[in-house]
């Protein structure tokens, strides 16, 4: 059983995911984009491959640190960090998230493990 442990540091930018439609025009987006593209810079460092095998399922712990509230929920962050890990997850059978506010500083944890 393998696993990988992904660090991300804030800030967290998974709560601008938007329409299809907005992709082309919205600046948010193109943060989201470029958050998307950190995440899995990150991820290939921690060694997380691209193209999860077929033969195996896997599942994800995301655990995000917020200085003060969250601003978001969590569910948008695991599929932020989702689409930002893999373009095919179906291979991904759990999903595990938790908000932890309070944090001297806000980031994000990642860990995934092929069950």
């Amino acid at each position: 059983m393998k696993s990988w442990t992904i660090e991300i540091p804030g800030p967290i930018v998974a709560y601008t995911r938007t329409t299809q439609r907005a992709k082309f025009v919205s600046p948010a987006y193109r943060k989201y984009a470029a958050w998307k593209k950190r995440v899995r810079l990150h991820a290939t460092v921690a060694g997380v491959p691209e193209v999860l095998e077929k033969t195996r399922e896997y599942s994800v712990k995301v655990f995000a640190r917020w200085k003060r509230r969250p601003r978001q929920d969590i569910s948008n962050v695991l599929k932020g960090i989702k689409d930002s890990l893999w373009k095919e997850d179906r291979y991904v059978f759990k999903v595990y998230g938790e908000h932890i506010p309070g944090s001297p500083d806000e980031d994000v944890t990642v860990i995934v493990e092929e069950m």
